[in-house]
């Protein structure tokens, strides 16, 4: 899902050097970026940067997920709430979610705890 939204970004949108910050710290367009925030499983509020070590930063576990009826995920699934694993630092970054749907990008998986998109179609 990151790469395509890298490619989406730069090809359809005309985002140039847009890019995930896993790979391009600077890049003009980070549309896909590292998670600084997350809930662990003790419920503590974690926070990292670029900056911080990484080892133990994994966001892991089942996370409620809203499926967009009509949408392959939601046909498979065949209902609106799933749980999902994770197993990942970086996500979507939600300031691009405008510019992306103006392309036609099908974003399809939303999680409820945060403005975290999953999925797309």
């Amino acid at each position: 899902m990151q790469c395509a939204v890298i490619e989406i970004s730069r090809h359809c949108a005309g985002l140039k050097g847009a890019n995930s910050s896993e790979f391009d710290l600077h890049t003009p367009h980070p549309v896909i970026y590292l998670l600084e925030e997350w809930v662990d499983r003790h419920q503590i509020i974690q926070r990292r940067s670029s900056d911080t070590p990484k080892g133990g930063t994994m966001r892991l576990g089942l996370y409620p997920c809203r499926l967009e009826e009509g949408s392959l995920a939601f046909q498979a699934y065949s209902k609106k709430l799933i749980a999902e694993r994770h197993r990942h630092r970086y996500e979507f970054n939600n300031a691009y979610l405008d510019i992306l749907r103006k392309v036609g990008w099908n974003s399809v998986a939303f999680l409820r705890t945060r403005s975290w998109w999953r999925s797309s179609n």
